[in-house]
């Protein structure tokens, strides 16, 4: 059987990525809850990686950047397999600035690591794309998301719980994405794909994607990539 792993599942995306699993698949998941913390303690979420050998990823928790260095080792790590990365659309960091005014917030402290992070999360998977045609059997596809109705998008700019925020936008449901994400992996998107772009009330033309791609190598410094 199939071998699926999700960090953070019992929230937000992780836990719809779990929730919205087809039943032909062995299913773990790694978060606080089960006594892994990624920010604080990645060899030890590693290891359980090492150990469980997932032939689907779902690496998903951002965790300060710890989300990157996860990816990176996952590539090096593994000769095969699927990677899912769940990116945001605020590393379009040149398109963001014609988003709506919620994404103003985004742009300054302490979310500016989160940006940066998640741009350089969508190079790494093109870049991936480009030198892996030939060699591993490992795929990764990184799906830049929208305002998604999470814990981080239920919170006003001072970081305060504000119950409103989730019907004041349009953001995507978490279940619609993981059903999107599972939907691509039984058609097999990963084997052409290595970039999603999905928004609640717009859609992201192939030349965007470009754009933004290019955008990002253009300044490949800032990311460290």
């Amino acid at each position: 059987m199939t071998k699926v792993l999700i960090t953070g599942h019992t929230s937000g995306i992780g836990k719809a990525i779990l929730e919205n699993c087809p039943g032909n698949y062995e299913v773990q998941g790694i978060s606080r809850a089960t006594g892994h913390n990624i920010t604080e303690d990645l060899s030890d979420v590693l290891g359980y990686i090492k150990e469980y050998k997932p032939d689907i990823f779902f690496n998903n928790v951002w965790g300060h950047g710890k989300q990157n260095e996860i990816a990176t080792w996952f590539t090096n790590r593994f000769e095969k397999g699927i990677m899912i990365t769940t990116g945001s659309i605020s590393g379009y960091k040149h398109l963001v600035d014609s988003l709506d005014n919620f994404y103003d917030h985004l742009l300054k402290q302490p979310y500016m690591q989160y940006n940066e992070n998640k741009a350089k999360l969508l190079l790494e998977a093109f870049m991936w794309k480009l030198r892996n045609k030939d060699g591993k059997k490992l795929y990764w596809t990184n799906y830049s998301l929208g305002l998604t109705k999470t814990g981080l998008t239920n919170r006003d700019v001072h970081g305060n719980f504000d119950p409103t925020r989730h019907e004041a936008y349009p953001m995507i449901d978490p279940d619609d994405i993981a059903k999107r994400m599972w939907k691509d992996i039984e058609n097999k998107l990963y084997l052409e794909q290595f970039e999603v772009a999905l928004e609640q009330n717009r859609n992201w033309k192939d030349e965007d994607r470009v754009q933004v791609v290019m955008d990002i190598i253009t300044n490949i410094e800032i990311y460290g990539a």
